[in-house]
């Protein structure tokens, strides 16, 4: 019943990730390593949907499909393109302090990310009512030149 949920969920989902994810780089254990590695993957598969509802519900009728794209290239290019070769990267400058754990003090980078993350989600729920009242008013606007 609050659309702030759309981005509250989002906010939880990256700050569960955060602890979660520092434990999965933690544990030596490959099976509790697994048995870690089902919070983070469910939580953060249960906000997408929470995402793109909320980028559909800012976006305005006429663009819709073109900023559902812009999130799937943006998916695309930092998680799939830019995500592992920067922990790549890391790892390799890593490697001379901390040697084959290298690798992993490089995913406990990833980390902070996800609690920045949480924050800017926080903070945009702040905002988030006015947001799609503007939204609404945008797309029930047929006429651009009002805007």
């Amino acid at each position: 019943r609050d659309q702030r949920w759309l981005a509250w969920l989002q906010m939880l989902a990256a700050g569960i990730t955060v602890p979660a994810a520092a434990a999965l780089f933690a544990v030596r254990s490959e099976t509790f390593a697994f048995s870690v590695l089902v919070t983070p993957s469910l939580v953060q598969g249960l906000s997408i949907g929470a995402g793109y509802a909320l980028t559909q519900n800012l976006a305005g009728v006429h663009s819709r499909a073109t900023s559902t794209a812009i999130i799937a290239f943006c998916v695309t290019v930092v998680g799939v393109g830019l995500g592992p070769l920067t922990l790549g990267l890391l790892s390799q400058d890593l490697s001379a302090r901390f040697g084959p754990e290298s690798l992993r003090y490089a995913f406990f980078l990833v980390c902070p990310i996800y609690a920045a993350a949480a924050l800017a989600f926080w903070r945009m729920a702040h905002y988030l009512r006015d947001d799609l009242d503007d939204a609404r008013r945008d797309s029930s606007n047929p006429d651009p030149s009002s805007r």
